[in-house]
C-alpha cells in the first residue's frame, strides 16, 4: 500500500510537473507572440518611416532639379544677351572702321588729284 501511495504521489509529481512545464510552455509561446508582434509592429512603423523620408527626399529632389532648371534658363538668357551686345558692338566697330575707310579714300583721292 505505501508502494502504491508512493507510485500514486511520484505519477501525480510528474503530471504537476508536466503541467507545470505546460504552462510555462504556453507562457513562453504568448510572451515569444507578444514580443512577435511588438516587433511587426516596430518593423511596420520603421518600414512607414523609410516610406515617408523616400517620398520626402523624392520631393526635394524634384524641387531642386525645378531650382536647376530656372537658374540654367535664367543663365541662359544672360549670355544670349551678352552675346547679342558683343554681337551689336562688334557690328557697330565694322560699321565705324568702313566708314573711316571710306571717309579716307574720299580725303585721299582729292590729294592724288592734286598731285597729277
Amino acid at each position: 500500500m505505501k508502494k502504491r501511495k508512493k507510485r500514486i504521489r511520484k505519477k501525480s509529481k510528474i503530471k504537476r510537473k508536466i503541467q507545470s512545464s505546460r504552462k510555462k510552455n504556453k507562457r513562453k509561446t504568448v510572451d515569444q507572440l507578444k514580443k512577435e508582434k511588438k516587433l511587426r509592429k516596430r518593423i511596420i512603423k520603421a518600414e512607414q518611416e523609410k516610406l515617408v523620408q523616400l517620398e520626402e527626399a523624392r520631393r526635394f529632389r524634384k524641387q531642386r532639379e525645378n531650382e536647376e532648371q530656372q537658374e540654367r534658363k535664367r543663365l541662359e538668357h544672360i549670355y544670349k544677351v551678352r552675346m547679342e551686345k558683343v554681337e551689336q558692338e562688334k557690328l557697330v566697330r565694322l560699321e565705324d572702321e568702313r566708314r573711316l575707310k571710306e571717309q579716307e579714300e574720299q580725303t585721299n583721292k582729292p590729294e592724288e588729284e592734286k598731285k597729277e
